[in-house]
């Protein structure tokens, strides 16, 4: 008769060899699949990434990214790295019915180690799921000797000249350290059509980063008494909305992307952010809620539309009026505007993607709204950028508390990484704040580092363009 340790021991073995097997099977599996994608994105092929597009992901993810979308976007990530070669797969975790995997790979037109993050459905027949592409911060396989800033202004120079040269990036750079400029250089073509280059004046398209201002705008009302943090969205765009727990949402939800708010969709006016304000406030007040504001963060471009309504609201001026009066002019950024493009407009790049199809570069002037506003889509130049953390740090826009509030996460409401229109985060344990943007040929990052006083503008009109002239940076400058 077995004894009650013996069995207990032959319990924890049988179910560490279970355990082990189903590990081993989850990775091969993911690596199966990791193959696959690797094969299709190193073909350049649109056909051949088509093919794997759809017998390899899951009806799920086709169904809500859709077919075309998914392998376009695929499409253009081939071409931008040209192929990427194998290193290791780990295996992260297996929940909710997929199995998560990081899979290390080397970009051959960036030089750069990336993580692809792969989810694949445990069920038979396994399918991908979910694939996310991001430069990987493993010092072990990025590292590079600690240089002189001359010598890493030198070659972060070269980098950028050969990512234009092979199409990679196009745009325009700026660092500063203090007050010391330490590069400032533009690259590419603002237009392939009329092959005219890029130039530091060049303005491009900044993507998500108008939410900087935004909120900035809305800080300067609470800051000033005509808001305040807690005031609910009923109150402060005098309205009543159905859903349940409408009545919770309140500014401070709206500003780090905890609100819950829901797709509003209201059509966009030429002057005044919206082209019939009573119609966009009947869509509000019969929006759904995705869940209790202040409950959890959830990217939204939504709430920050809202946001611009409520300067619009409070102030009676337009949200440019506002913006202009309270941003830009305080800061001196004199190349930054929400540039109509229904009208010519001067020395504004045109944006890029790759277009896998017919295998061109296809620009985006038909796929975005025709004039930025409170979630994004201003125009702007690297110059200027630099201006605005400028005037941030010195608080020539607002008062050093209202910017501390700004710059700080609001974990409370379960945004780690996010504060009031900023991202925030630690880098090798040093603060940085900022924002980045990104849409079809829209690339796009500000990166203030706190602690060690650089400041990083990176703009492009190519789609992925600004990410690899970041994460270069990071690792020449070793930040």
């Amino acid at each position: 008769m077995i004894n009650s340790h013996l069995r207990m021991t032959l319990v924890f073995l049988l179910f560490c060899l279970t355990s082990t097997t189903y590990a081993q099977t989850s990775t091969a599996e993911s690596k199966l699949m990791a193959d696959k994608l690797l094969h299709a994105m190193s073909s350049n092929n649109y056909d051949t990434i088509k093919h794997f597009t759809l017998t390899n992901l899951s009806q799920e993810t086709l169904d809500q990214v859709g077919r075309d979308m998914y392998t376009n976007y695929l499409s253009a990530e081939s071409h931008f790295h040209g192929s990427l070669r194998f290193h290791s797969i780990e295996m992260v975790d297996s929940r909710e019915g997929t199995i998560n995997s990081q899979v290390t790979v080397k970009s051959k037109n960036t030089d750069l180690w990336y993580q692809i993050s792969l989810s694949v459905t445990q069920s038979k027949p396994h399918k991908i799921s979910s694939i996310r592409i991001e430069t990987t911060e493993n010092t072990t396989l990025a590292s590079v000797p600690i240089l002189t800033e001359q010598v890493a202004v030198e070659q972060l120079e070269k980098y950028i000249d050969t990512l234009s040269e092979s199409g990679v990036f196009s745009g325009s750079v700026m660092i500063t350290k203090g007050n010391n400029v330490l590069i400032e250089k533009a690259a590419g073509q603002a237009s392939k059509r009329f092959s005219s280059n890029n130039t530091i004046q060049t303005r491009f398209n900044l993507g998500s980063m108008n939410k900087m201002f935004t909120s900035i705008a809305i800080l300067k009302l609470v800051e000033t008494g005509k808001i305040s943090l807690t005031d609910d969205i009923n109150k402060l765009l005098k309205i009543k909305g159905k859903a349940t727990g409408f009545e919770k949402i309140q500014l401070q939800h709206l500003l780090s992307h905890s609100s819950g708010v829901g797709r509003i969709d209201c059509d966009k006016g030429d002057i005044s952010i919206v082209n019939d304000w009573q119609t966009c406030m009947t869509k509000i007040i019969d929006m759904t809620l995705n869940f209790t504001s202040g409950s959890r963060f959830s990217y939204s471009n939504d709430g920050m539309f809202i946001l611009g309504l409520i300067i619009e609201q409070t102030t009676g001026k337009t949200y440019d009026q506002y913006t202009q009066e309270v941003v830009l002019t305080p800061a001196k950024m004199t190349r930054t505007a929400n540039l109509d493009l229904q009208f010519p407009v001067e020395n504004a790049a045109i944006g890029y993607s790759f277009y896998g199809k017919q295998n061109t570069w296809r620009n985006n002037l038909f796929i975005h709204d025709k004039k930025g506003g409170p979630a994004g889509g201003g125009y702007s130049t690297v110059g200027d950028l630099n201006k605005f953390a400028s005037a941030l740090l010195s608080y020539k826009l607002l008062s050093k508390a209202m910017t501390d509030k700004a710059i700080t996460a609001k974990t409370e409401f379960g945004a780690s990484q996010y504060g009031f229109g900023f991202g925030v985060w630690q880098q090798n344990g040093k603060r940085v704040i900022g924002h980045n943007g990104a849409f079809p040929g829209v690339s796009s990052q500000l990166n203030i580092h706190l602690d060690s006083d650089y400041v990083i503008s990176v703009l492009s009109n190519h789609s992925f363009g600004a990410n690899p002239i970041i994460a270069k940076i990071d690792q020449l400058f070793n930040l």
